[in-house]
C-alpha cells in the first residue's frame, strides 16, 4: 500500500486512472483498475476489518 502522493511520485497511480473505492469509518482506501485487471482479487483491510476487493 503507497499513500497517493507516493503512488503518484512512484508513477504507479495518475489523477486520470480508474480506482476502485472503497472507505469505512475515518479510513478510505483506492485500488487502481490497471493494478487489479492483472491481480483480480485483493485483500486488505480497512479500519480494521479484513476485506477482500475484487474486480
Amino acid at each position: 500500500m503507497l499513500a497517493a502522493a507516493e503512488a503518484e511520485r512512484e508513477r504507479v497511480v495518475f489523477d486520470w486512472d480508474a480506482v476502485i473505492g472503497v472507505q469505512y469509518g475515518k479510513e478510505a482506501k483506492a485500488y487502481p483498475i490497471a493494478v487489479m485487471g492483472v491481480h483480480e482479487l485483493g485483500n486488505d483491510t480497512i479500519d480494521g476489518i479484513p476485506i477482500a476487493v475484487s474486480w
